[in-house]
């Protein structure tokens, strides 16, 4: 038996804001809840906190993401190759962010 890593659910992930909680799910099924929300005593009743939206459309997107940059990167390393001699630091710097984020996405060590 491979020691294969479980891999992550496919997107498209969508953002499905209940009463008591923000919630992503994938074809139906909860995968992942967002916590963050506060007891607000006025309304009784749950409130988001302003952070807890933007973290769930982030989180909601994270496949289309992956995916884009993971489409991108043939063409960054082929212009990183044709021009290594000439790139400034920032630029050298882009294309390693990008690898170091797919690598941090699936689990690989960079």
């Amino acid at each position: 038996m491979k020691n294969e890593k479980p891999k992550h659910t496919p997107g498209p992930w969508i953002l499905d804001e209940e009463q008591y909680r923000s919630g992503i799910h994938f074809k139906g099924t909860l995968i992942a809840v967002i916590a963050g929300r506060a007891f607000d005593r006025h309304e009784v009743a749950f409130v988001a906190s302003p952070d807890q939206d933007c973290n769930a459309r982030l989180i909601a997107a994270a496949p289309e993401m992956l995916e884009a940059l993971k489409s991108c990167l043939p063409l960054l390393d082929m212009w990183y190759q044709q021009r290594a001699d000439h790139l400034a630091p920032i630029e050298t710097s882009c294309v390693g962010q990008a690898h170091a984020a797919i690598a941090k996405a699936e689990a690989k060590k960079s």
